[in-house]
């Protein structure tokens, strides 16, 4: 019957496919190759498609000098796998390298969402603020990814100098004064609490003219 007929001819393409795949591949044939394994994928699904696309994904940027078509098949596996984090990994370096930078922000901020180490959510949010501080008017759209990273990590002093420094920039006194606050909470010692505290105050009185909060900070100075 013509169900019956297409699962032999099936397994014999797939065989045909696997020892055409060996062969081209010991003879370092990678167009080929890369040409054979698209073709499997019409054969194959689940994991051994995802497996599939990788490598041929793999082919296209280390050795056909193809990042458009490495970019385009790991764009289908996440959307396969959203939150596939090897394709991420991959669309980041890739899309780094092409200079497509708001591909390239997008990709660091699913990472950032994707992976469950704070510590790498935190250096993911730093390299996109840094990234965007690089464009014109982007040390606005800076500033979420370093409160992110202030949020994931209260301690972390670049993040937290960094984001004083931009809204300084910016003149977001509110969002200074509150970001000061809040960092005294985790200050290390009475040094930098009194230094915390002065630049309340001075934020306060000359920046917003809130002597009431001013005075209050002032005379946690003394």
């Amino acid at each position: 019957s013509p169900g019956c007929s297409r699962a032999p001819r099936r397994s014999r393409n797939r065989a045909a496919q696997t020892a055409l795949a060996r062969i081209y591949r010991t003879r370092e044939l990678w167009e080929p190759l890369a040409k054979v394994l698209e073709a499997k994928l019409e054969t194959v699904d689940g994991e051994d498609a995802l497996e599939t696309r990788r490598e041929i994904a793999d082919l296209f940027a280390e050795k056909l000098e193809d990042p458009e078509g490495a970019i385009a098949q790991h764009k289908k596996i996440r959307e396969l796998q959203p939150s596939d984090v090897r394709a991420l990994r991959a669309l980041e370096q890739l899309y780094d390298k092409t200079g497509k930078t708001e591909s390239y922000l997008e990709v660091l901020e699913r990472l950032s969402e994707t992976v469950e180490n704070d510590g790498e959510r935190v250096a993911l949010r730093m390299r996109m603020a840094a990234e965007l501080e690089e464009i014109k008017g982007g040390r606005s759209r800076a500033i979420p990814h370093l409160e992110r990273a202030v949020a994931f990590d209260p301690t972390h002093q670049e993040a937290h100098r960094t984001l004083v420094r931009l809204l300084r920039d910016e003149r977001r006194f509110a969002e200074l004064r509150s970001e000061l606050s809040r960092r005294l909470a985790f200050a290390t010692d009475n040094a930098e609490r009194l230094a915390l505290h002065s630049q309340v105050a001075r934020i306060s009185e000359e920046e917003m003219h809130d002597a009431e909060a001013a005075r209050a900070s002032w005379e946690k100075v003394l």
